[in-house]
């Protein structure tokens, strides 16, 4: 299993998570002795040079962007840079984008790995993709290089989760070297044992027992739930195919979850934060007071108190049957602690633990990222060059027919006379008034062909229709671009826009969209209308970006989920973001 970059845990299967903690497993020796992993890059000269490694933070960052230069120091990368973001403040200063900024690095210092933290969901992912195409020769552009996602947005903190889980899964397989008593030195000792035993065992009957640590968990989170980009990567674990777990959350109602990242996990919420809730792990998370406005911020602070780990909270959860763990992602607020002073130590807080397991985990990411590269096969099978849309198929709703028997029998009655049809394709069946909205979007895009709006025409005892017409002359849209006639049928929230095509005056064709179940994926067409402010979609100055959406669903149940974002989104809200967006008619 290899994996080039790591953006989000949506986008990793259950296979791929089970290999990186089973890597992060292993390199817990390292990290605990401080060794440099041998022969992670396999170089074909002695003379050459590691690749480079740097973290680009737009946005403070401590823990994350230091662990993950030690990561690189240890797996053997060249001149990890802890003072990239000297270098990412000036060049962000000559107003420099990212996507530049990168390319700079990759071909002025030697950068291959880049950890990248931004306020932006998504930018990993667009940097990935137009990494990974193909480049003329004189950019002096390869493909060996990855981009790790080190906090974005209100979404993605991906290496955060995998470290999590590295802790939970290294705690319960080897507990009893953990709390064996002793001197630190032997509890050292017993835990280098123990995860030497385990890592002699056969590939198949560790990933069994790691995925026996996840499978049937149930995880707490509470406090700063909205603005968490941890958590919403970690309800990406308990996704339908990953794995079986089940979450509780807490938080007062102005910090909720929302609603759409809960659609695919078992969970339940609550609004009170006690130790006999029913899980065996709880997560306190940080109230991020830089991301709230202003007003808001008395309410922050009498939460704090509200949702804080004491000592009393502790005896409450040892008296429990079954008695559960505190987790913490750090930092603890010196004045707000999240996790009182008195018990940051207690046998059953792991804060510390979950923080050494940092840097294992992300020594696991960048092996794995490496190997990548030079494994023909994974990058086959895990490509992240541009996907090709998933299709929706054209269903045939009409047999052959003569437009001039058409006309006659619909038009018997009237004095209207039909210019003569030519060769082409038309739109029927459009909602009124949205006809205009196509005509901007296909401009847009750049379509070749003539476009006409035409009204429907009836007998003089019929008024007239209220939906309108496209008639798109010389080329099929499905031809033109594959994704347009499903992001039509979105946009329209009507399964009965018709395609119709044309050879003069014989009507040959009438096709309706069959959308696959499992979605259907659209490219290059529709704006994520999250992009004002939260999605690198629509950013188009910081890298290239082309719009990447999946359409679930038909009619007015619609919805779109933007692949940077993973925002859900109504037909509604989509027409609202391009008539923002697009040059008006």
């Amino acid at each position: 299993m290899n994996l080039k970059h790591l953006v989000s845990i949506r986008s990793l299967s259950r296979e791929q998570i089970l290999d990186l903690l089973d890597e992060g497993i292993r390199m817990i020796l390292f990290a605990l002795q401080n060794r440099i992993v041998p022969g992670v890059f396999r170089l074909e000269h002695d003379t050459q040079q590691n690749p480079g490694f740097c973290t680009i933070t737009y946005e403070p960052s401590t823990g994350t962007r230091v662990s993950f230069d030690a990561a690189a120091t240890l797996t053997g990368c060249s001149y990890p840079t802890a003072a990239i973001t000297e270098i990412m403040n000036t060049s962000g200063k000559k107003g420099e984008p990212v996507y530049h900024l990168v390319r700079r690095l990759y071909l002025e210092a030697g950068i291959r790995f880049f950890a990248i933290r931004h306020k932006l969901a998504g930018l990993a992912r667009a940097l990935a993709y137009e990494f990974d195409r193909d480049h003329s020769g004189h950019t002096m552009l390869g493909n060996d290089i990855s981009f790790l996602c080190a906090g974005e947005g209100e979404e993605y903190h991906p290496s955060q989760v995998i470290l999590d889980w590295l802790a939970i899964v290294a705690f319960k397989l080897f507990k009893e070297a953990i709390e064996r008593d002793g001197q630190s030195r032997s509890r050292h000792d017993n835990l280098v044992a123990a995860v030497n035993a385990f890592s002699v065992r056969k590939e198949a009957e560790r990933l069994e027992m790691i995925a026996d640590c996840i499978d049937g968990e149930r995880i707490c989170f509470g406090g700063d739930l909205t603005k968490s980009r941890v958590l919403a990567d970690h309800l990406s674990m308990g996704e339908e195919g990953k794995f079986d777990l089940r979450f509780v959350l807490v938080a007062p109602h102005f910090a909720k979850v929302q609603g759409f990242r809960l659609q695919r996990v078992q969970h339940t919420t609550t609004t009170e934060w006690h130790p006999d809730l029913d899980a065996n792990w709880f997560f306190r998370i940080r109230w991020q007071k830089e991301r709230w406005p202003e007003a808001f911020h008395p309410q922050i602070e009498e939460c704090d108190e509200a949702f804080r780990v004491n000592r009393q909270f502790m005896d409450r959860l040892m008296s429990r049957p079954e008695p559960g763990y505190v987790m913490d992602v750090l930092p603890i607020d010196k004045v707000n602690p999240s996790i009182t002073q008195d018990v940051e130590d207690h046998p059953h807080v792991l804060a510390w633990f979950e923080a050494a397991m940092a840097l294992p985990a992300r020594m696991a990411i960048i092996k794995l990222a490496y190997s990548h590269w030079c494994d023909e096969e994974a990058a086959a099978k895990y490509s992240w060059r541009l996907p090709d849309p998933i299709l929706a198929s054209l269903v045939n709703a009409r047999d052959p027919v003569c437009l001039s028997e058409y006309h006659a029998r619909t038009l018997a009655d009237s004095d209207e006379r039909v210019n003569r049809l030519k060769t082409g394709c038309s739109l029927d069946h459009l909602p009124p008034n949205q006809s205009l909205l196509l005509y901007r979007l296909l401009k847009w895009l750049g379509y070749p062909g003539q476009i006409i709006l035409t009204p429907n025409v009836f007998p003089k005892d019929r008024p007239m229709a209220l939906k309108d017409m496209k008639w798109f002359p010389d080329q099929p849209l499905h031809e033109w671009n594959p994704s347009i006639l499903d992001a039509i049928d979105f946009l329209m929230e009507s399964r009965q826009t018709y395609n119709h095509f044309a050879a003069d005056q014989d009507l040959f064709f009438k096709l309706a969209l069959a959308r696959p179940d499992g979605g259907s994926r659209v490219v290059g067409i529709l704006p994520c209308p999250r992009g004002a402010g939260h999605c690198i979609d629509g950013y188009h100055e910081e890298v290239r970006v082309r719009s990447i959406a999946t359409i679930y669903g038909s009619g007015k149940g619609a919805l779109l989920t933007c692949e940077y974002c993973g925002g859900v989104f109504t037909p509604q809200q989509v027409r609202d973001r391009l008539n923002a967006v697009l040059p008006a008619a």
